[in-house]
């Protein structure tokens, strides 16, 4: 679990760096959202995805990232829940060597649940009346695309999925996160790397296992 005073303080710095990158569907592959997500084709409540959403966000003073997602809203009582999947990271282009690429990844979930301009226009409830859940998927294993050098998950079948509450303070502008949560969905031990210890450099193409949360 990762502190939610995070979200608070880095908030303010999402919503200015949202002027950089609007929040509309592009046309790319349908290929990229998943389809073993709860509710699936065959579940009853299905709603299909719609991709190419992308934000951009500050991971220092020299890293930033274009994150690439996925998102449907599924109508649920009392509350509705949106759906994300993250398919691609991107440097923006900036000096991002330093940092981890697992705490670039770990970092783009966190600041897509406390950025306002990444949900749907109006769907976060008021924190005066009710919450909106957000729930946040990534593969378990990610790789460094050999020719591109963008951030890509893998092909596994397992997922990180993070799951918190979510309201906008009277201003609207400011998200609240509360009762976050991790869970591993699907393949528990997925055939993949173990991250390299003492070193933030990857091996591109090769498939790291990321930890979900404190797992």
């Amino acid at each position: 679990m990762y502190s939610i005073k995070r979200f608070f303080t880095k908030a303010l710095a999402s919503l200015m760096l949202a002027g950089l990158c609007l929040c509309f569907p592009v046309s790319v592959l349908k290929a990229q959202c998943p389809t073993d997500v709860y509710p699936t084709s065959t579940d009853p409540g299905y709603v299909p995805w719609t991709s190419g959403f992308s934000r951009t966000y500050a991971i220092s003073s020299t890293c930033e990232i274009i994150v690439t997602y996925c998102m449907r809203t599924i109508a649920n009582t009392p509350y509705n829940i949106v759906q994300r999947y993250i398919y691609s990271i991107v440097q923006n282009p900036s000096n991002c060597t330093n940092i981890d690429p697992s705490q670039i990844i770990n970092t783009a979930i966190e600041d897509l649940s406390s950025d306002v301009g990444a949900y749907p226009n109006g769907l976060v409830a008021p924190c005066t009346d009710h919450e909106t859940i957000t729930q946040l998927y990534r593969k378990s294993c990610w790789k460094i695309n050999s020719y591109t050098g963008a951030y890509e998950p893998c092909n596994v079948n397992a997922y990180c999925k993070l799951t918190c509450d979510v309201c906008v303070d009277g201003t609207g502008t400011v998200v609240s996160v509360t009762n976050c949560s991790y869970q591993v969905i699907g393949d528990s031990n997925p055939d993949c790397q173990a991250l390299p210890t003492g070193q933030n450099y990857w091996i591109p193409g090769t498939c790291y296992l990321l930890h979900c949360g404190n797992n």
